[in-house]
Formats: C-alpha cells, sequence, structure tokens
C-alpha cells in the first residue's frame, strides 16, 4: 500500500497526466455443481479499513491450515 501511494503521489505531481482512478476491486467465485462453470457470486470493492486487516487474513489463512492439513 505504501509503494502505491508513493506511485499515486509521484503520478499527482506531473504536469502531464491522465485523469484516471485507481480502484482495489475484489470478487468471489464458485464451482457450479451443474455445469462446472465458474459463477462470480460476489464483487466487491476494499475498504480503506482493510490494510489494518491483512495481518490477520495470514493469520487465519495458517490457522485454517493447521487444523484442517489432514483434511486438505
Amino acid at each position: 500500500m505504501k509503494q502505491l501511494l508513493r506511485i499515486s503521489t509521484k503520478f499527482n505531481q506531473q504536469e502531464l497526466r491522465q485523469d484516471i482512478h485507481l480502484c482495489i476491486l475484489r470478487s468471489d467465485y464458485m464451482i457450479d455443481k451443474e455445469t462446472y462453470q465458474l459463477k462470480l457470486v460476489e464483487y466487491n470493492t476494499i475498504a480503506s479499513s482493510f490494510g489494518c486487516l491483512a495481518q490477520k487474513v495470514g493469520e487465519i489463512q495458517a490457522y485454517i491450515k493447521d487444523k484442517y492439513s489432514d483434511v486438505i
């Protein structure tokens, strides 16, 4: 995130620039059992508060991996 903000700041200081915006998006998919096709089930923007949760995501993934390693 820090690198993205640095890039954004440097970009916005230039004289010649396009008026564009950066969006960070997340989408979730599931496999349809009947057709075996991926189906989009959720499409979200990522809130500004999401950054502080990044460490927690890694922690919960490690917890699930350890707890269910015999199943996976």
